[in-house]
């Protein structure tokens, strides 16, 4: 049986245990149930009291070597008393029995925390079966949620959403319970106890985007417990493979400063947590301390020259007509009883095509503009004849008859003795028939004017 040979054997009822012949082995008695362990023996005896009843009597039993191979216990059978057998030869009766747990009502198994799911807590827990049935296994419990069992091996495993954490669960209970293919079962109560693990602690960064000017903190945490005696050590590196310790910066917040531009930082922690000192943490910032932009010159402004307005030409003055001065008549002292007709609608024309005339000795006329000069020695003027009778329009109001003066009103002109050595009479008479004569073209002008105009 190898190293060792585990021995279980049940008494026959009315069967008790007395003593064992070998002290160096250990007989556990329980009930009519012996257990005790060979080490290497080939043989051992222990005594028991007979039944006092007499009869053919059976002990029942296994031998489990080291590798957990059970080999029945053969060749049991013992008579008591005078009693014969029953014809037909030996007979044995067979007691269908419950399995059972060597270790016991309870045991214990372990596991470390962090452990995956799928990883074997402990060693199998397993169960005897003395008729040699195969048993099933089954978990049940407070937290059995969290473990698994092998239906046929007794084997506990993590179950798939535990978490083992010791600093929130250091214990859990379960119940393993072990069942015959006739039903007979039996329980055992598993302590499973997490074993605590130095965990590495967390360093963080207040951002992983540092700007130069703009202060950047760390924090550190440990699964472990409290965190204490902290100190810090900045470092900066282009590549994240080779770091350069920052001067000064040993404190949990530090400021990127222009140097640090284009490079990594990183903090680092040592403390002091519930497993001990010596502790280290750090974290390396996302992205590089970004370049400083640059600032762009702002072009000055190159004036834009006004362009030099182009002097409007001054105007050559056009020379305007020098009026031919109109000589203004002397006028006569006009009759007292002769009104002076207006003439309606007849422009006066301006005599600028007039020549000058020469001044000839006239008698001065009246004021009239049409009167006819009484005893005056030059012909009275008369209106002049117009050139082929035109009819006159009738849009043009025909002038009153201007009342001939009678010779009463107009007294005879008396030579003065002013008019000696002055303007002569007869050149003022000249003149008085000059401007009617004047008067007449224009008036005949503006006639055929008007006649042509639609």
């Amino acid at each position: 049986y190898g190293q060792f040979g585990a021995v279980v054997e049940t008494l026959p009822a009315g069967f008790s245990y007395v003593s064992v012949s070998d002290t160096g082995i250990r007989v556990t008695p329980t009930g009519q149930e012996l257990r005790f362990t060979l080490f290497g023996e080939t043989s051992f005896s222990y005594t028991v009291t007979a039944s006092s009843t007499a009869g053919n009597y059976t002990f029942s039993g296994f031998l489990r070597d080291d590798q957990g191979v059970d080999y029945p216990i053969a060749n049991s059978s013992i008579r008591v008393g005078a009693a014969a057998p029953p014809s037909g030869g030996r007979t044995s009766v067979t007691r269908n029995r419950a399995p059972m747990f060597d270790e016991g009502s309870s045991t214990t198994r372990s596991i470390a925390e962090n452990s995956p799911s799928g990883t074997d807590v402990g060693d199998r827990v397993e169960a005897d079966d003395r008729d040699g049935d195969k048993l099933t296994y089954t978990i049940r419990g407070a937290d059995a949620d969290s473990f698994t069992i092998g239906s046929k091996t007794g084997q506990i495993s993590v179950g798939a959403d535990t978490n083992l954490d010791y600093e929130t669960t250091d214990t859990y209970s379960v119940t393993v319970r072990a069942q015959d293919p006739a039903g007979r079962k039996v329980n055992i109560a598993v302590t499973i106890a997490v074993i605590n693990e130095d965990e590495a602690g967390t360093v963080s960064l207040t951002s992983g985007d540092p700007q130069v000017g703009t202060s950047l903190t760390a924090s550190v945490t440990d699964p472990d417990g409290s965190v204490s005696s902290i100190t810090w050590l900045w470092e900066s590196s282009m590549d994240k493979t080779e770091w350069t310790a920052i001067s000064g910066a040993m404190q949990a917040t530090y400021t990127p400063v222009a140097d640090d531009a284009s490079n990594y930082l990183r903090a680092t922690a040592t403390y002091t947590d519930g497993e001990g000192d010596g502790k280290a943490a750090q974290a390396v910032s996302a992205n590089a301390v970004p370049a400083a932009p640059v600032p762009t010159a702002t072009p000055t402004p190159r004036p834009t020259p006004t362009a030099t307005p182009t002097p409007a030409p001054t105007p050559r003055p056009t020379p305007m007509a020098t009026p031919t001065p109109v000589p203004t008549p002397t006028a006569t002292p006009a009759p007292t009883a002769t009104p002076r007709p207006t003439p309606a609608a007849t422009p006066r024309p301006t005599p600028a095509a007039t020549p000058r005339p020469t001044p000839t000795a006239t008698p001065a006329p009246t004021a009239a503009p049409t009167p006819r000069p009484t005893a005056v020695a030059t012909p009275r003027p008369t209106a002049m004849a117009t050139p082929a009778p035109t009819p006159r329009p009738t849009a043009m109001a025909t002038p009153a008859p201007t009342p001939r003066p009678t010779a009463t009103a107009t007294p005879a002109p008396v030579p003065t003795p002013e008019e000696e050595g002055g303007i002569s009479g007869w050149l003022i008479a000249l003149i008085v028939v000059m401007v009617l004569v004047a008067i007449g073209i224009v008036s005949y002008v503006v006639i055929m004017i008007r006649q042509r105009s639609p």
